[in-house]
């Protein structure tokens, strides 16, 4: 017959940790969490430096048809009574050419003299700003012969600049030496033989540069 069952022995000592297992692949991603609420939008930044004039700027295209008698020793603005066509400079008081933006401008122009005495005589062409003369725009003009056959035409350009709107330009004239109301600015009727148009005494011409 089977003897009876004898103590539990003590534990033995534990063995040594085994080596770490390899590591295990991953897992799949898990599911994109909700969207959070649009913050509030920022200020508003400040505006930048205004930029240069775009396109062409401001012109002007006019003219007159007159005939301007010129008093010997008188300054006379010449006129400009028609305009063909502009934007931002405009005829003010029939002479004044005026700015209404501020930049720098061409005026361009050409006058048609003619005077009815023989021998030579002088003009003076010059300009004058907000009514004051501006300094070194003069120039003097010898026109000789008498009546058509003095007609002679000037011309030249200006650059000038409008530091304030409502600047404004006057072309001045000026008879030096000839007898009283024997020079003058002189428009000429539409001709035959060929025909051919008419001829300002006066075409001035304004275009914007900077």
């Amino acid at each position: 017959m089977q003897g009876e069952k004898g103590d539990t022995g003590d534990s033995g000592i534990a063995g040594a940790a085994g080596l770490a297992g390899e590591t295990g692949p991953a897992g799949p991603p898990g599911p994109q969490g909700e969207k959070g609420e649009t913050g509030a939008t920022g200020a508003t930044g400040a505006n930048g430096a205004k930029g240069d004039p775009g396109g062409f700027g401001a012109y002007g295209s006019f003219y007159d048809t007159t005939d301007v008698p010129l008093t010997l020793g008188q300054a006379t603005p010449v006129p400009l009574g028609q305009t063909d066509f502009s934007s931002g400079v405009s005829i003010v008081a029939g002479s004044e050419i005026t700015m209404s933006v501020t930049g720098k401008f061409n005026i361009a122009f050409s006058i048609q003299l003619e005077k009815t005495d023989a021998g030579t005589d002088w003009v003076s062409i010059w300009l004058r700003k907000n009514g004051n003369n501006v300094s070194w725009s003069n120039t003097d003009i010898a026109v000789v012969g008498t009546d058509a056959n003095s007609r002679t035409v000037v011309a030249w350009n200006f650059f000038v600049e409008a530091t304030t709107v409502g600047d404004h330009w006057q072309l001045m004239v000026a008879s030096t030496t000839s007898p009283t109301g024997r020079m003058l600015i002189q428009s000429v009727d539409a001709q035959t033989g060929p025909a051919r148009p008419a001829i300002p005494g006066t075409i001035l011409t304004v275009n914007q540069v900077g």
